[in-house]
């Protein structure tokens, strides 16, 4: 959840583990998600680049799923 007004983000779920590899393998497949409020922002410090993970005609797809996740 955003915060009007705040810089930070709170995830929660049954399983807090699961937002955060989400989050850590949208950051190293490197997928360009567009900002919206809805959306965290990348994760803090440095992920390896694994962007060739995901094919290049795909990469738009990837994304878009993605934000329905």
């Amino acid at each position: 959840m955003h915060l009007a007004g705040k810089p930070s983000w709170r995830l929660s779920t049954n399983s807090p583990e699961q937002l955060h590899i989400a989050l850590y393998l949208r950051d190293r497949a490197r997928l360009v998600i567009p900002p919206a409020p809805e959306v965290p922002p990348a994760l803090t410090g440095t992920t390896p680049d694994h962007s060739a993970v995901v094919p290049a005609e795909l990469r738009a797809e990837a994304a878009a799923q993605w934000l329905v996740w």
